[in-house]
């Protein structure tokens, strides 16, 4: 089911809002590109550690598939 209630998409409902997929220290350097909108997508930091926000992710599409955009 793409629309919640008919009308608004699942990301922009609030459902991920507080959903984050971490990444290890090497993997939190990079950046991303969704490879199904051309989206780049930039990790927050945690710690050391870096996370990407499911929201951001799903925001315009219900699925993302991330390719390593550069090293640094």
């Amino acid at each position: 089911r793409l629309l919640v209630n008919g009308t608004t998409s699942p990301a922009r409902s609030g459902l991920w809002e507080d959903t984050g997929i971490e990444l290890p220290p090497e993997l939190s350097k990079s950046k991303y590109r969704n490879a199904l909108t051309a989206e780049l997508l930039r990790p927050e930091k945690s710690g050391e550690s870096g996370f990407l926000r499911a929201s951001s992710l799903l925001e315009n599409f219900p699925v993302a598939l991330l390719t390593v955009e550069s090293g640094k």
